[in-house]
């Protein structure tokens, strides 16, 4: 996928070089090259093939076609598989010894690690359909959320979704500066700039201050002392029936499904030092050993996350709950 990306082999297709000779002329490469790495990409299901003719899959004309306003090729290319992902998997034999990465200066998770800006361009557009999908399984109409932390949000789009449903609404969002900027510039497109509230920092370490209604955790899996720290911090910056969401790709509990969140397991053990994937009955432990009251994990429709949802109840009665020994 990345080879076609540099070679803008997707564009060169949608535009009409669709067989082995015309793809040879158009990217400068040989025919013999186009062909087995087009064979491959059909495979995929990328492209569709009839004779010796190529053509663009659904997903590839809407997300790799240049041409395509919901481009994302080189992004994506850059995140999922720039030098940082190279290395990592080019030294996966020594993360398998060590248990973490073989990379210097923790991974991936190294401070204002440039990967994350690259991947909060990359996930905008799918960004948008998850956004929706976690809203509409989080919104309730009695108690709609009026302040929102959003932790480790990359492009922002899941705090801006519940700015955009909710004039009232208003998002503070944590993240390092230079990926605060992305999901800013994502917060004047939607129109609720002057209600998305920067936080710029460590989501391990910063104050993000009190007084939430829902607090949102999307695709942040560092290790599991850090979550419980963060859980335990986010537990008691949530008013009176105030609620956590952690939006993830959960394992099952054989520990082999399903297959994107096997996937991500494997990329995190070779990229961060300690992250990993968490399984719904793993999410709920740390969430009661944080405080919360009760925990529930949702199903989202049409989204291959799971969430789990933790509750606060009676602040008091809480608080000395986690006080007591």
């Amino acid at each position: 996928m990345k080879a076609a990306v540099e070679l803008d082999l997707f564009t060169a297709i949608g535009e009409g070089a669709d067989t082995p000779l015309k793809l040879a002329e158009c990217c400068s490469v040989s025919e013999r090259g186009a062909r087995k790495l087009c064979d491959y990409l059909t495979m995929l299901g990328f492209l569709e093939k009839k004779g010796d003719a190529y053509s663009l899959g659904s997903d590839a004309a809407a997300f790799l076609d240049r041409r395509s306003r919901a481009y994302l090729g080189a992004p994506a290319s850059e995140a999922l598989a720039g030098q940082a992902s190279i290395a990592a998997f080019s030294t996966l034999a020594e993360a398998v010894r060590r248990g973490g990465t073989a990379l210097t200066g923790g991974g991936t998770l190294a401070p204002e690690h440039p990967m994350w800006v690259a991947f909060a361009q990359a996930m905008a557009v799918p960004g948008v359909l998850l956004a929706r999908h976690l809203a509409d399984c989080l919104t309730e109409r009695d108690h709609p959320p009026l302040r929102i932390l959003d932790i480790a949000g990359g492009h922002g789009l899941y705090g801006i979704e519940f700015a955009k449903r909710n004039s009232r609404a208003e998002v503070f969002a944590v993240e390092w500066p230079q990926v605060l900027a992305v999901a800013q510039r994502n917060a004047e497109s939607a129109g609720v700039l002057d209600r998305f509230h920067p936080i710029p920092g460590d989501a391990l370490k910063v104050d993000f201050g009190a007084g939430y209604d829902l607090a949102l955790i999307t695709n942040f899996c560092p290790d599991a002392g850090s979550t419980e720290d963060l859980l335990k911090r986010i537990r008691f910056s949530l008013v009176e029936k105030g609620r956590v969401a952690l939006f993830e790709l959960m394992l099952n509990d054989d520990g082999i499904s399903p297959p994107a969140a096997v996937d991500l397991n494997l990329a995190l053990l070779a990229t961060t030092p300690c992250g990993e994937t968490r399984t719904g009955s793993r999410l709920t432990e740390l969430l009661n050993r944080a405080g919360f009251d009760r925990v529930e994990i949702r199903e989202v429709p049409s989204a291959p996350n799971r969430v789990a949802i933790g509750y606060v109840a009676d602040r008091d009665a809480a608080g000395r709950e986690m006080r007591s020994p």
